[in-house]
């Protein structure tokens, strides 16, 4: 009866371990099953050289000749003419933009160049038609100032002086 209950108690222990062992290897095989498998890698690392070449307007071609230069598989690739051809397309719309952007950056330095221009030749006109006005205002108190000579003074600025019903 000893001997049975002792075999009992260890084939106890052994479900247990057992029962254990299985559930560590079920999480085993769920963390597996959320990790990505190498094609998935593999297209994350493309995406990644695809994002590092838009930002950096590098060619993706330069690396996949250096890859087969060092012994890469080319089975190993995973991508399709899709996405090779998304892939020039990022790379054709990332020049565009940024020549765009640099000929944007250049017609603001034009413009601003321009500004700068039309700022000094308002300045130099401004300045001119001061000093115009000012030969105008010149120019008019001369003129009534010549009219006050030819005429007879008049005292405090009323009439002219008249002797009788004759101006003098």
């Amino acid at each position: 009866d000893e001997a049975h209950s002792m075999w009992e108690s260890r084939v106890e222990g052994l479900k247990a371990t057992l029962s254990a062992t299985e559930a560590h290897a079920q999480a085993l095989d769920q963390e597996l099953g959320m990790r990505p498998t190498a094609a998935q890698v593999e297209d994350l690392r493309h995406q990644i050289r695809l994002l590092q070449a838009v930002r950096y307007n590098t060619s993706l071609e330069a690396e996949d000749d250096d890859k087969m230069q060092n012994g890469a598989k080319a089975d190993g690739d995973v991508r399709t003419g899709a996405a090779s051809s998304l892939d020039s397309a990022l790379l054709a719309k990332n020049r565009h933009l940024e020549h765009e952007l640099t000929m944007a950056r250049l017609k603001t330095v034009d413009m601003s160049n321009e500004l700068d221009t039309a700022l000094t030749r308002i300045s130099d006109l401004e300045e001119a038609a001061a000093k115009q006005q000012a030969l105008v205002d010149r120019l008019e108190e001369d003129l009534l100032a010549s009219r006050g000579a030819f005429q007879a003074p008049t005292g405090s600025g009323g009439p002219p002086a008249t002797l009788g019903d004759e101006p003098l």
